[in-house]
């Protein structure tokens, strides 16, 4: 053959799509082959019940089975904690001392069938809260303090009420002996033989996020100056431990993963850094005892670690083309990884926190940055991700992506004054997510934060103190209206009949997770600089303002709001509105229109539009201007440049500056100096 008819015979190499990329089967040391790239990351579910926490199965039948139908390659369990004394949140399932007995590892054993009936595997991940673990959520008496290397108080927050508040939830943790040591690493190798003796494919031992392993890696909580601290490699060696004794109990093809932070993202010299954090990761892929490593970052105290971050930010709503000259970078700690990657071993490097479409994750894999991509939230948003979007070859690449979606309602978060309280409900939006796929229904990702807390009052009602949810079916919502008929049905089977005229019909009511939104939404626009003229009762002649009962015919302000409301005086919302917006009438044709109250009027009057979008049933209110006003809310639009929601709630916008020459007469200024003494 002449070197002409070789030339001709070699045909160019194809990149592999997206697709194929991210389809790749891959085995691991250990000898289990994952069918796909795709992993559902560890999300703490909060079913289990105590005392003792076991798998709640009769809610993990309707969330496992619908994840192992949804073609993940990996599925790794929620936080499963060795000790049921220190749980990280209510709900979390334990593996205690009685695990191994015949009736409670049978309820293991169907979990994990249930997770693996459709042929994916599934591993345990194993953790212990430490110091992180609150008051109440386990079954630690009240006086047993929490567990840490050292005394180290958690700090989130500078107020003198998030210190009251951290010492009451957390309180100051005991620097744990070396016997109390000894106990928790025995407690994470009884972990990894329930997960082994009921069918699970391996465990993960949990190592981030400032748990309990976590807190012994980083130099911020372990300030020990004994075998287990003081140099980077001492703080190793509960890990070290761990992994030895696991691994001697649980050979091969056992597999063991450990989950690390990449860093704890703190500001410099407070934490973990990742030169430390780098070489963490290169001893268990140096070991020869793990299977992969997964990689995250940050903790409850971090502040700048982007995932944690992340929850205010939309989601991308198109995903980019795969380019050989351009990089994808949707991925938090994709920096961390590649710095990894770099490592010669062959134990494959599981990234999480960020991924939302194909071709990022394909990215991400092609020009190894990671091998496993972990998938969390979207895992909850929607469970069938994989099937139905991301391996579905139906799905072009710039379709093929997550939904976009933001947590909404963090104004409320913000507003409540403590930071371990209020930092904590943009993650409770997820366990809310999981709660509903356990309950056999859908995720509901447009559910606010101010909703999801009114649903959940509703729950504990005693009307309906199991579930809101079995009283309807899904998308729709119940009134108490609905609730009383469906218990006078109930009562009717008991009861002699009576004619119809003597049965009254009870009175129209506005839904109750509707109503408690509009509470909260009225006591936020309370707290708003904006509201200081519109705080004062309805009784204005007390104030001994000139004319005001005569200019204004029906006086309305927000704390009349708020007592109509708890009254049950608004049948429905577009009442509600009315009321403000007369509140908002009044201040103009009192005060003329550009006088500062006036202004602050409207400017409340668009945190307040920005605060409905929040509310369920709010879609159909119609909001009346007048026609003078329509120009000037261009320039106050909630979604525009000009006002920041954030800047309504929490201070004066910058563009709410009035000209000196609008104050209006002497007379005006002396009724708005009149308002302001009173209140």
């Amino acid at each position: 053959m002449s070197q002409t008819d070789v030339e001709h015979s070699i045909v160019p190499a194809v990149s592999p799509s997206a697709i194929d990329i991210i389809s790749q089967p891959i085995t691991l040391p250990c000898g289990l082959t994952l069918p796909n790239r795709l992993v559902k990351c560890p999300m703490q579910e909060t079913q289990a019940k105590g005392p003792y926490f076991n798998p709640p199965i009769e809610t993990f039948k309707n969330l496992y089975s619908l994840w192992a139908k949804s073609q993940y390659g990996l599925l790794i369990t929620g936080q499963v904690q060795v000790d049921r004394r220190f749980l990280s949140i209510s709900g979390d399932v334990c593996c205690h001392e009685g695990s191994l007995e015949s009736e409670t590892l049978e309820l293991w054993r169907e979990w994990a069938r249930i997770a693996q009936a459709d042929g994916t595997p599934c591993i345990v991940q194993l953790a212990h809260p430490g110091r992180m673990s609150p008051a109440g959520a386990g079954a630690r008496p009240s006086d047993m303090r929490t567990l840490c290397p050292s005394e180290v108080p958690v700090q989130i927050g500078d107020t003198w009420l998030d210190k009251l508040a951290l010492d009451k939830v957390l309180g100051t943790p005991k620097a744990m002996t070396v016997e109390e040591i000894d106990e928790v690493v025995g407690m994470f190798v009884r972990g990894a033989v329930v997960a082994r003796d009921a069918g699970f494919a391996g465990c993960q031992l949990h190592g981030a996020h400032g748990f309990l392993v976590s807190q012994f890696l980083s130099p911020r909580t372990n300030r020990r100056n004994d075998e287990y601290g003081g140099s980077p490699e001492k703080r190793m060696k509960l890990l070290r431990r761990m992994i030895t004794e696991v691994r001697a109990i649980c050979p091969r093809p056992f597999c063991l993963s450990v989950k690390l932070n990449s860093a704890d993202y703190m500001d410099k010299g407070e934490g973990l850094e990742i030169e430390e954090g780098l070489e963490q990761v290169r001893w268990l892929r140096e070991c020869g005892m793990i299977d992969f490593v997964e990689i995250s970052g940050g903790n409850a105290e971090q502040k700048n670690s982007g995932l944690h971050n992340s929850f205010g930010a939309k989601t991308v709503a198109s995903a980019q083309k795969m380019k050989e000259s351009t990089r994808i970078r949707e991925a938090f700690y994709t920096a961390f990884a590649d710095e990894v990657m770099k490592m010669e071993s062959d134990v494959p490097v599981q990234l999480s926190g960020g991924f939302r479409t194909r071709t990022g994750m394909a990215d991400a894999i092609h020009s190894r940055t990671c091998d496993l991509i972990g998938l969390g939230r979207s895992a909850v948003l929607e469970p069938e991700l994989p099937r139905v979007v991301l391996l579905n070859p139906a799905c072009d690449d710039e379709g093929a992506l997550s939904k976009s979606h933001v947590v909404r309602g963090q104004w409320f978060s913000k507003m409540i004054p403590v930071k371990v309280i209020g930092g904590g409900l943009p993650i409770q939006f997820f366990y809310y997510n999981m709660r509903r796929l356990g309950n056999g229904l859908k995720s509901d990702p447009d559910i606010s934060i101010p909703g999801m807390i009114a649903v959940s009052l509703l729950r504990r009602s005693p009307v309906d103190r199991e579930s809101v949810d079995d009283l309807r079916p899904p998308k729709q919502q119940v009134s108490m209206q609905e609730v009383t008929r469906t218990a006078q049905t109930q009562l009717s089977a008991c009861l002699p009949t009576q004619p119809t005229s003597m049965v009254s019909e009870p009175p129209p009511t506005m839904l109750a997770t509707t109503k408690v939104a509009l509470v909260l939404t009225t006591r936020s626009l309370k707290r708003s600089p904006h509201a200081r003229f519109f705080l004062c009762p309805v009784d204005i002649v007390e104030l001994k303002i000139p004319e005001y009962p005569t200019i204004i015919k029906t006086p309305m302000d927000l704390g009349t709001m708020e007592r109509n409301l708890t009254a049950g005086h608004y049948v429905s919302i577009q009442q509600f509105v009315d009321d403000f917006l007369l509140m908002v009438d009044n201040a103009r044709e009192f005060n003329g229109r550009h006088h500062p109250v006036d202004m602050a009027g409207r400017m409340l009057q668009v945190g307040f539009e920005c605060m409905m979008k929040e509310v369920p049933g709010a879609e159909d209110v119609v909001w009346r201007r007048r026609q003078d006003d329509k120009a000037a809310s261009k320039s106050l639009r909630c979604d525009g440049a000009e006002v920041r929601h954030d800047e309504l709630v929490d201070g004066v916008s910058s563009n709410n500056t009035v000209p000196s020459s609008s104050l209006g007469p002497d007379r005006s200024v002396q009724r708005e100096d009149a308002i302001v003494k009173a209140i």
